[in-house]
């Protein structure tokens, strides 16, 4: 059940903007929101306030809170000031209140600039034990939670997507489309100049029974998923999967996406890339990330309903 939402404030705008979405879906679920702030104590840390006073963020959290609570009831909005280390106070609140979900938003930062300067989110994500919301600054209010995309990769572990989101729309009485994005056959395969004399031996239509071929599977699990009484559909395309999984979401006017991640930290994370990183960056709509370490945790009813195709995080 999602009873209790976490969310993270640094006294900034871009902060901030995890307030709408904590609304939203706090109204959707009738579930109270908590507003932590947490003084930096030293080492890498979300933006601090204009002071380290403890009382000063706790006027701060106080002022938003009417914010959140607009539509919810006075004593469903609480408000936490700690001191010491972002991420970690942040996941050590989540555990001390059982919260269901953290709702923050993350600045997007990629590649190098990621490795050196860090990201709360990303260790957040690292170490939660509950699902994660991450929002990008700038990206539309979200004002509803009727419409859930959860990409799916043929694996178990994108699996622990599937089981959130169905717990998630069974409470906001939503409905979920599976989206399997497979990849086409690389174009260099094609080409005789690197000799490699693969062309001839390659059928262009393969791409097509590919995604043919997980359009079905995904159906299937669509309909096992509609058997307990939610409302599911399932499609299967064809292109790059950050890229088809954003614009997939844009076309559907969904309202969330939610999706596994391996959910790596540091240089593997920063070197690696990540496909959750870049739906994060591109898609309009929040994301909701499940580190894959869930699995047993997870609801997923089949684990063995997709082959082949690109999994969704590195």
């Amino acid at each position: 059940m999602y009873r209790r939402i976490l969310v993270p404030l640094d006294g900034t705008p871009e902060a901030e903007a995890a307030l709408a979405p904590a609304r939203t879906l706090a109204t959707a679920l009738s579930a109270e929101v908590v507003l932590i702030s947490v003084v930096p104590t030293g080492g890498p840390s979300l933006k601090a306030l204009e002071s380290p006073d403890l009382r000063q963020a706790h006027d701060y959290l106080a002022g938003v809170a009417p914010r959140v609570g607009s539509t919810q009831a006075e004593d469903q909005v609480a408000v936490v000031v700690s001191e010491g280390s972002p991420a970690e106070s942040i996941v050590a609140e989540a555990k001390a209140r059982e919260a269901d979900v953290i709702v923050m938003a993350t600045h997007g930062r990629r590649g190098l600039e990621r490795l050196v300067m860090g990201s709360v989110a990303e260790r957040v994500l690292s170490t939660s034990p509950v699902p994660i919301v991450l929002i990008r600054p700038g990206a539309p209010r979200m004002q509803r939670l009727k419409l859930i995309v959860v990409p799916v990769d043929g694996s178990p572990e994108s699996l622990v997507g599937v089981g959130s989101a169905a717990q998630l729309a069974r409470a906001a009485h939503a409905a979920i489309v599976l989206l399997r994005v497979v990849e086409p056959l690389p174009l260099w395969l094609y080409d005789p100049t690197l000799g490699l004399n693969t062309g001839p031996l390659i059928d262009p239509r393969w791409d097509e029974g590919r995604r043919e071929s997980a359009e079905r599977d995904v159906r299937n699990l669509a309909a096992s998923l509609a058997n307990s009484g939610l409302e599911v559909g399932g499609e299967a395309v064809l292109g790059e999967v950050a890229s088809e999984i954003a614009e997939y979401a844009d076309q559907q006017a969904a309202d969330l996406i939610v999706m596994a991640t391996h959910a790596r930290s540091g240089p593997a994370r920063a070197l690696l890339g990540s496909v959750a990183d870049e739906v994060v960056r591109r898609a309009r709509q929040p994301v909701l990330l499940v580190n894959r370490h869930m699995l047993q945790q997870s609801h997923a009813v089949h684990t063995s309903f997709l082959s082949g195709g690109r999994t969704l995080s590195p």
